[in-house]
């Protein structure tokens, strides 16, 4: 299986995460700010740097995550719709064959031919 389709929902999530990080280091700049702290000017720019630094990894991951999205979105349905099923939005099989109205056996199948074409070159 493809790494890049693995990769989607650990963007995701890891994106997630760097939100709320943001919003925590926002949350203690501001709790410096009131304790006018000696030192708290320093501390305060670390944290503006390294919120620098996680929301240019969140841009990065975006970037990786739309590459990924757009190439899914180039196989086209039903094919199209069984990736992101099952790796944007992290759908059981048997979630995915309710949707599409399918057999789970040939859920699998669309599946199996979905990375067969996701993994060729583009031409």
């Amino acid at each position: 299986m493809s790494n890049d389709l693995k990769q989607i929902r650990r963007l995701i999530a890891m994106n997630e995460g760097w939100k709320h990080f943001i919003i925590d280091l926002d949350k203690n700049s501001e709790y410096l700010r009131k304790m006018e702290m000696a030192d708290a000017g320093k501390v305060i720019e670390n944290i503006q740097g390294i919120k620098v630094e996680v929301e240019e990894r969140i841009r990065t991951n975006e970037k990786i995550k739309q590459l990924i999205l757009e190439r899914i979105g180039a196989l086209g349905d039903p094919y199209k719709a069984v990736l992101l099923y099952r790796y944007r939005d992290g759908l059981k099989w048997d979630q995915i064959a309710d949707y599409m109205r399918y057999d789970v056996r040939w859920v699998y199948r669309m599946h199996k031919k979905a990375l067969t074409m996701y993994e060729q070159p583009a031409s």
